[in-house]
């Protein structure tokens, strides 16, 4: 059909989440991109909702009468390591608020003069 765009519903936490968990889990620095082009541009990967906290989506799809409609399983696993961090950011929330943005603006705040040289980092 010719499309060349793929819209996600990934949110601020989404890409807050996937940060930790390609820390903790990974042991990389890495996070999704609001905007993303694959192929040498022909597929663009777009996430709208990549400025707006879940918070607001669920009152949202709530308001709108589709507060379950599209819900991932795996998301809601208990056991999965995306839930384990989920949790662990609302606890920090309760101590600091701020927590979620300041690991997303953290993506802007780059001090690359305190990165590990390639030749430095450890196994």
């Amino acid at each position: 059909m010719g499309f060349t765009k793929i819209a996600f519903g990934h949110h601020l936490d989404d890409i807050v989440e996937t940060i930790l968990l390609n820390q903790f889990f990974r042991g990389e620095i890495g996070a999704m991109r609001p905007k993303q082009e694959l192929f040498g541009g022909k597929i663009t990967l777009i996430r709208p909702l990549a400025y707006e906290r879940e918070e607001m989506m669920v009152l949202l799809a709530e308001k709108l009468g589709i507060a379950t409609l599209g819900q991932s399983k795996c998301a809601d696993d208990e056991t999965s390591n995306r839930m384990v961090i989920k949790k662990l950011l609302k606890e920090i929330e309760k101590k600091n608020p701020n927590v979620v943005k300041n690991i997303f603006r953290s993506l802007n705040n780059i001090k690359v003069d305190y990165l590990l040289e390639s030749h430095e980092a450890t196994p």
